[in-house]
């Protein structure tokens, strides 16, 4: 159906181009019709080149419009499609500036483990710009879930001092650690197999890519407030730097967003330049 629409004055213009050559051969064919004598002989029974001139003048000037036609819209849409990029580009931007500043007031606050309204305000703002970039990206088709970021954050925290603790919690601990760590691996390998196909700077064509990008941009967004409020109760355990190594992946993962738009672009972008 797509190839229909982009090629419809074309396939016109054969069929125009058909008719007539069609016609033509059946007159020739048909040597004793009527038309035949009417159209491509005159009275003394020499060949009328005026009828020839005339076709031809017609199929040039028929030729010429489509021509022109499809010009215009191909224009028209490198011209939208420009315009696009470069709003996708400025959105790109604005979510990285706002995760750098999420990023630096979450990790400047004094105050761990309590309510902050600037860390609050920075959360909602990097929020926001996600939820602008998504708009850019329509599908009709289901989105992938497969990749997660969120499943990827540690949740079990080291322990401060392993003297702090008896025999039998050291070996529940060691146990939780070593589930933990097998199920990161997975995790970690299932989350670069799904997103793969985005960083994949040879790939030459955005077909079903929108779909990977929603997800990973709603995959960040569900985890912005996992980098807004740390848990200062290290007491026994480093819940600090438990959160401090889930936000430095966050924030591996936001940078690769920018390779990812990058990459998608710059397929738009040839696209924009032959009028697709």
């Amino acid at each position: 159906m797509k190839f229909f629409k982009r090629h419809i004055f074309g396939i016109i213009f054969a069929l125009l181009v058909l008719s007539i050559v069609v016609n033509i051969m059946l007159c020739v064919y048909l040597k004793d019709s009527n038309l035949y004598k009417e159209y491509l002989f005159d009275k003394d029974g020499k060949f009328n080149w005026t009828v020839v001139t005339v076709v031809v003048a017609a199929i040039s000037f028929i030729a010429a419009e489509f021509d022109k036609n499809r010009q215009f819209r191909a224009d028209l849409v490198s011209k939208s499609r420009i315009e696009w990029i470069q709003k996708v580009r400025e959105a790109t931007v604005n979510v990285e500036s706002s995760f750098q500043y999420l990023y630096i007031t979450a990790h400047a606050d004094p105050k761990a483990g309590t309510y902050n309204v600037e860390l609050e305000n920075a959360t909602i703002k990097y929020q926001a710009a996600l939820n602008i970039l998504i708009l850019y990206f329509s599908t009709d088709k289901d989105i992938d879930t497969k990749f997660n970021i969120k499943n990827e954050l540690k949740t079990i925290p080291a322990p401060n001092n392993i003297r702090d603790f008896g025999h039998c919690e050291i070996r529940d601990q060691r146990k939780k650690v070593k589930k933990e760590a097998d199920r990161l691996k997975k995790v970690k390998i299932d989350n670069e197999s799904a997103l793969s196909p985005l960083i994949n700077p040879a790939r030459s064509s955005n077909k079903n890519m929108n779909g990977l990008i929603i997800n990973f941009l709603n995959s960040l967004y569900e985890t912005a407030k996992e980098i807004s409020f740390r848990d200062g109760n290290d007491t026994k355990y480093q819940y600090g730097k438990m959160k401090d190594d889930n936000s430095r992946l966050i924030k591996k993962y936001v940078e690769k967003l920018v390779s990812i738009i990058a990459i998608y672009l710059k397929i738009e972008w040839d696209r924009a330049k032959i009028g697709e």
